[in-house]
């Protein structure tokens, strides 16, 4: 339940972008029991932007430099 009574709206988020194509959503959405506004799946930032790095270098074009932005 979300502070703020957003947790319907999610919901139905989450059901359309399940249904999206061309492009398909691909993305996950999670939920905390009881998580409040803001809550999150990971411990810390730099678990979250270790995820999204590994996100971009897998979806990155070939022969991209990702050297430039990776984040270690």
């Amino acid at each position: 339940m979300d502070n703020y009574y957003l947790n319907e709206a999610v919901y139905l988020l989450d059901e359309f972008m399940a249904k999206t194509e061309s492009p398909h959503y691909a993305g996950r959405f999670e939920y905390g029991d009881r998580g409040r506004h803001g809550w999150s799946p990971y411990k810390s930032n730099a678990e979250m932007y270790r995820e999204m790095a590994a996100h971009i270098a897998r979806n990155a074009p070939s022969g991209d430099n990702q050297e430039a932005w990776h984040y270690k």
